[in-house]
């Protein structure tokens, strides 16, 4: 526990960063949860069927790549 003394107040900066770590794991997970989900609808939608060259996920991403 290394707490500093910081503008006056006690602070844990080892937790504190802990915390950080976690928050921002769970909002990288959304973030992928979010692009997966995304390029399984377009799958759907264009019915999209891998072949010799290209997975349906890379058609996917093609589509939504030149959608933005």
């Amino acid at each position: 526990m290394a707490l500093e003394n910081i503008g006056g107040i006690m602070r844990d900066l080892n937790a504190e960063k802990i915390q950080y770590e976690k928050k921002w794991l769970e909002v990288r997970k959304a973030g992928q949860y979010h692009k997966q989900a995304e390029l399984d609808r377009i799958c759907a939608r264009y019915e999209l069927e891998p072949d010799e060259f290209y997975t349906a996920e890379q058609k996917a991403q093609r589509i939504l790549n030149s959608k933005r």
